[in-house]
């Protein structure tokens, strides 16, 4: 549910100093598809068993997003889908690419306030 959110996220944040990366656990070719599918080009980070870059990330639940900064500093993570979360990244990316709207959500789309992984 939150990989079309998050790739909105990508999409404000496009030219400016802000980099939204997945990660996923899936196997490339499986998650590939998953986002073909979903017609999302969100940058993604494989992660196998035993998951060592999950572990380095301190990610403890999936689905995890990370927000980036260009200087590949982890400014937020977000776990499961928030729409709070998801709305304050809008936010962040559309302030740093210099955009004045970041809304993410359309008024009816009927998006939770919270869907855990």
């Amino acid at each position: 549910m939150a990989w079309p959110y998050l790739d909105r996220v990508r999409k404000l944040a496009d030219g400016g100093a802000l980099s939204i990366w997945g990660v996923s656990q899936d196997d490339p070719a499986v998650t590939g598809e998953f986002l073909r599918r979903l017609g999302v080009e969100l940058p993604t980070l494989y992660d196998r068993r035993p998951w060592p870059a999950s572990e380095t990330l301190g990610i403890t639940s999936v689905p995890t997003f990370l927000l980036v900064g260009e200087d590949d500093t982890i400014r937020d993570v977000s776990e499961g889908f928030q729409r709070r979360k998801m709305e304050e990244f809008a936010s962040l990316a559309a302030q740093f690419a210099g955009r004045s709207d970041p809304r993410l959500f359309g008024p009816h789309e009927g998006v939770p306030a919270i869907k855990p992984g």
